[in-house]
């Protein structure tokens, strides 16, 4: 179901990751004393009001031609790809694209299987289970870029598949870039399409942070990472040994839960500190995805 938190207006702010998420003006003691719900209110709604702001100026400063030009680069891939299923998995990521590009009303998103009738409307994010587990909620801000955060309001598991769930932490919000989101093969980094999508991801992370760390800074972690995990196996064997036949299926269904664990919680990590906070980034590279976790307050 879509969790309907928060207004849209263009608030004014300078840092998304720090003072808008926190009432101005009120002191750490009256916040402490909101409830989990208030809480998760409040920093919901400002989140989604800044990010609808940040995506306004970032449409107004292109002007249209980051989806002209992924149009016709899709179109391209989808004419000279091998196969159908690669003419599917093209054919639904312009489709993203394509709806990216007009209006889009943010929210976050809260898990639901059976929520087929968002998913036709478009009021639907697909979040993966090991994520949902902990209560996450995402908003996608532009196509490919989610910004999420923890509703304590959400039932918690501790395990699933016999694989425990990362515990969660309320005071820390999350961003996902993604690094390659067309094509997500080995060496995926440095192909046209994946840099365009990255590069377009960037110009919203740069103005969420801004206020807290400097472009530079912001790209130095995150090519560090990138060239750490760029030849990484770890999730990519764990699937491959979660098909070994001398696994039960039990057996099999741990491994393959190991290896989501692995790509939404790598351990290809650092933890930097910026403005007087602790942030820390990883990096997956079998979905690509520069993950940054942020403090809330």
């Amino acid at each position: 179901m879509v969790v309907a938190m928060g207004t849209h207006g263009l608030a004014e702010h300078t840092s998304m990751a720090s003072e808008a998420l926190n009432p101005r003006g009120e002191t750490q003691a009256a916040w402490l004393f909101k409830s989990s719900s208030q809480r998760v209110e409040e920093r919901a709604s400002r989140l989604l009001d800044g990010l609808t702001r940040i995506r306004a100026e970032v449409h107004a400063e292109d002007g249209g031609e980051f989806y002209r030009t992924m149009e016709n680069l899709m179109a391209a891939s989808i004419r000279n790809a091998s196969s159908e299923v690669v003419v599917e998995l093209y054919r639904l990521k312009a489709k993203s694209m394509a709806d990216d590009a007009g209006e889009k009303r943010l929210f976050f998103y809260q898990y639901n299987i059976e929520d087929i009738g968002n998913k036709k409307r478009g009021e639907y994010i697909e979040i993966p289970k090991i994520c949902a587990a902990r209560g996450e909620v995402w908003c996608e801000p532009t196509v490919g870029l989610y910004v999420c955060i923890i509703d304590p309001r959400i039932p918690k598991v501790a395990k699933i598949d016999g694989v425990a769930v990362p515990k969660p932490d309320e005071n820390m919000g999350i961003m996902r870039i993604p690094v390659k989101y067309v094509i997500n093969a080995l060496g995926g980094e440095v192909v046209p399409g994946n840099i365009l999508i990255y590069e377009n991801a960037m110009r919203y992370a740069y103005r969420f942070f801004e206020g807290d760390m400097t472009r530079e800074e912001l790209d130095g972690v995150i090519a560090e990472l990138i060239e750490r995990g760029k030849n990484d196996r770890t999730t990519l064997d764990l699937r491959i040994s979660a098909g070994s036949m001398e696994l039960s299926k039990t057996e099999s269904k741990k491994m393959l839960m190991e290896s989501e664990k692995a790509r939404h919680f790598p351990s290809i990590r650092v933890e930097k500190e910026f403005g007087r906070k602790r942030y820390t980034f990883s990096y997956d590279n079998s979905l690509g995805y520069i993950i940054i976790y942020f403090p809330l307050d």
